[in-house]
């Protein structure tokens, strides 16, 4: 496993909102994205591309690359991809692989 560089504050802070912190699913990615055009979506669209690129919508991921969110986008994508080991926080994912598709 390759070791990834430390991320901002900011990315930090987009990636922990994007997991449940209450309820039966608590430390798992959320199952639908923030609200568009924030950090937080821009964060859980690219932790889905790595994870889960089933559930990743292509217009947001087109709108982000291009929008004020970019280098955050970019860097948890990084991250993401650093860190697949964490990929069955997404509950979908673990679906999928449970059934045999992964």
């Amino acid at each position: 496993m390759t070791e990834s560089r430390p991320i901002s504050p900011a990315t930090a802070d987009a990636i922990r909102s994007c997991y449940a912190t209450r309820g039966k699913h608590k430390g798992f990615l959320l199952k639908n994205p923030p609200r568009g055009g924030t950090a937080q979506h821009a964060a859980w669209q690219a932790l889905v591309l790595a994870w889960n690129p089933y559930k990743a919508s292509v217009w947001a991921v087109m709108c982000i690359r291009r929008g004020e969110h970019a280098d955050l986008f970019a860097e948890t994508l990084a991250w993401a991809e650093a860190n697949m080991q964490l990929r069955g926080s997404d509950r979908d994912r673990l679906t999928l692989e449970r059934i045999g598709v992964w």
